[in-house]
C-alpha cells in the first residue's frame, strides 16, 4: 500500500513541477532508477536528429586530374568541401554571373510582371533568345531565357526593367553579393560579359555558395533543370525556343542544372548540381577556366560518388 500511495504522490509532484528533495525521497523509497514522468513520450532513435555530411570511404584513393584552373565540389546540404583545386583564386566567371542577375530580379519583381523590350536590349552581343523591340513578355519567361538559354538580351531587358539601367542594376548585384558574404565577387554587367569598367569575377568557392543560395529558390531550381522549352510574348504571337546550354542534362549522370559560362577571358565555366543513386546525395561542382568543362565535371562527379558515402 505504501508503494502505491508513494507512486501516486510522486506523479502528482512531477505533474505540478514541484521537483526537489521530496521527489528524490519518494523515488529512493520506490527504488526506481529513473523518475516517473506522467505524459512521457518515446523517441524514435532511428530518426536522425541532424544531417550527416558525407564521409570518405577510401582515404588512399587518387584524386582526379583536371586541367581547369579552379575546381570545387561541395555537399549541397552541409557545404562540406569534398574536392578542391585553387578554390579561392579570383577568376573571370562569364555567364555564371547570371545567377546573381536572376536573384536580384526575383528580389525586385513579380514573376508575372510584364516587360516591354527596348531596341537597346536586342543590340547586345552574346547568346540571344531573339527578343523584338516593343515586344511584351513576362519576367518569368525572360528568366527562363536567362538561365536555360543564357540569353544576354534577356539579361539586358530584365536589368533595365528592374533598375532603369545597367549601372544601377550592377550596383544592386554587388550590394547583394556583399549581403551574402561574397567578399571576393564583383560584377560589372548583368550579362556576364566584361566591360570597359572591368571584369565579372569570383572564386570557385564563392560561386558554389552562390549556387547553393540560388537553388533554395523553387523557380530557379526548376528552370535550371529544363532541357528545352518555348516561351511566348504576352499576346502569344512571338515564340522563343530555348535550349539549355548545359549538355550534362542529357548525360548518364543525374544532373539537375545549373549554369554554363564562356568568354575568351574566362574560358569554359560550369556550375553543376549532381545527385547520387539514392537521390539524397547532392553535390555542387564548379569548374572555372576549363579546356573541357563538361568532361572534367563528369570526371570529378564520378570520383566523388565512388569515394564518399552519405
Amino acid at each position: 500500500m505504501f508503494k502505491i500511495v508513494s507512486l501516486v504522490i510522486l506523479v502528482l509532484l512531477q505533474q505540478w513541477n514541484f521537483l526537489g528533495s521530496a521527489q528524490e525521497w519518494f523515488t529512493d523509497q520506490l527504488k526506481l532508477e529513473q523518475p516517473v514522468y506522467a505524459n512521457s513520450y518515446s523517441l524514435d532513435i532511428s530518426t536522425p536528429m541532424a544531417y550527416s555530411p558525407p564521409q570518405k570511404t577510401n582515404q588512399k584513393s587518387i584524386k582526379p586530374f583536371v586541367r581547369a584552373k579552379s575546381v570545387i565540389i561541395v555537399d549541397k546540404e552541409s557545404g562540406q568541401i569534398l574536392f578542391q583545386k585553387d578554390p579561392y583564386v579570383k577568376r573571370s566567371i562569364a555567364s555564371l554571373a547570371k545567377l546573381m542577375t536572376a536573384l536580384v530580379v526575383i528580389d525586385e519583381n513579380s514573376l508575372r510582371d510584364k516587360v516591354i523590350v527596348s531596341k537597346s536590349d536586342t543590340l547586345t552581343s552574346g547568346v540571344k533568345m531573339w527578343l523584338y523591340p516593343r515586344e511584351k513578355i513576362r519576367v518569368k519567361d525572360l528568366l527562363k531565357g536567362l538561365l536555360i538559354h543564357s540569353a544576354a538580351d534577356a539579361a539586358k531587358a530584365l536589368a533595365r526593367h528592374t533598375a532603369g539601367n545597367d549601372k544601377k542594376f550592377v550596383k544592386a548585384m554587388n550590394d547583394k553579393a556583399k549581403l551574402l558574404g561574397l567578399e571576393n565577387t564583383h560584377f560589372v554587367s548583368p550579362t556576364g560579359l566584361n566591360s570597359k569598367n572591368g571584369d565579372n569575377y569570383s572564386t570557385a568557392k564563392e560561386i558554389s555558395d552562390l549556387a547553393r543560395i540560388a537553388l533554395e529558390n523553387r523557380f530557379i531550381r526548376k528552370i535550371v533543370n529544363t532541357e528545352e522549352t518555348t516561351v511566348y510574348s504576352t499576346d502569344g504571337n512571338i515564340p522563343h525556343e530555348l535550349e539549355n546550354t548545359n549538355k550534362l542534362l542529357s548525360s548518364y549522370l543525374d544532373i539537375r542544372g545549373i549554369k554554363t559560362g564562356y568568354t575568351k577571358e574566362a574560358g569554359e565555366c560550369l556550375v553543376t548540381l549532381a545527385r547520387g543513386n539514392s537521390g539524397k546525395e547532392q553535390i555542387i561542382v564548379v569548374v572555372l577556366n576549363s579546356p573541357d568543362r563538361f568532361q572534367e565535371s563528369k570526371i570529378v562527379v564520378d570520383w566523388v560518388f565512388r569515394n564518399f558515402r552519405w
